[in-house]
C-alpha cells in the first residue's frame, strides 16, 4: 500500500487531496488507487478515508485472491516528517487493523505490517568516487552506514538519475516491521 497526501499553494483554498493505492496481485504488477479531499491542509489520512479508501482496494485484493487476506502488508508512506511517525502507526496504521478485526472473523490472525517512510524533503546527497555523467550515484545506490541515525533503522537509496544537477536519494525510515524482515530482502 502507499499513501500520500498533497496540499495546494500557500493560500490556496482547496482541501488537501489524500491518495492510496494497493497492489491487487501477488506479483505487485496491477495496482488499484482511490482519491479523496482530506480536509484543509491535514496530512495525516482521516479515519473516515481511511476505512473507505482501504476497504475498497482490500475489496479489489480480494478478486484475485478469493477467501483469502493478506499475510503480510507493506505500507508506504510519503511526506510525513519524524514527528508525525507515531501517528501514522497509532492511528493510521491502527485504523486499518480495526477495520480487518471488523470484517475477520473472531480468531482470524491480522496480517502482520511493515510501514516504511519515504521522504526527499532532506538536504543530504552523495557524490561517489564512480557514477554517472553528471557525478551522481548510480540508480540502486545504497547507503545505510555512517550517514544514518544511530539508533533507528533508515536507509537511503537513489532510485533514478538526475537529467541535469544533483540527484537526490530518497530516505527510507522502517517504523514498524512486524514480519522481521532480514533487512537486506527488506531493502
Amino acid at each position: 500500500i502507499g499513501v500520500d497526501v498533497s496540499h495546494t499553494a500557500p493560500g490556496g483554498t482547496s482541501p488537501s487531496t489524500a491518495a492510496m493505492t494497493m497492489s491487487v496481485d501477488k506479483d505487485a504488477t496491477r495496482y488499484a488507487a482511490l482519491v479523496e479531499t482530506n480536509g484543509y491542509r491535514v496530512e495525516m489520512l482521516t479515519p473516515g478515508n481511511m476505512r473507505m479508501m482501504f476497504g475498497s482496494l482490500l475489496e479489489q485484493w480480494k478478486v484475485n485472491h478469493p477467501g483469502k487476506l493478506p499475510a503480510h502488508v507493506m505500507y508506504f508512506r510519503d511526506g510525513v516528517g519524524e514527528g508525525q511517525f507515531a501517528y501514522v502507526i497509532d492511528q493510521e496504521i491502527a485504523e486499518i487493523k480495526n477495520f480487518l478485526r471488523e470484517k475477520l472473523p473472531a480468531k482470524a490472525p491480522l496480517p502482520k505490517f511493515t510501514v516504511i517512510v519515504a521522504t526527499k524533503r532532506h538536504h543530504i546527497r552523495f557524490f561517489p568516487q564512480k557514477g554517472d555523467k553528471n557525478g551522481n550515484p548510480l540508480p540502486g545506490t545504497l547507503v545505510e552506514k555512517e550517514v544514518t541515525h544511530p539508533f533507528m533503522f533508515d536507509f537511503y537509496l537513489s532510485s533514478h538519475v538526475a537529467i541535469q544537477g544533483t540527484a537526490r536519494p530518497v530516505h527510507y525510515h522502517v517504523i514498524l516491521d512486524e514480519m522481521g524482515m532480514p533487512i537486506n530482502d527488506l531493502q
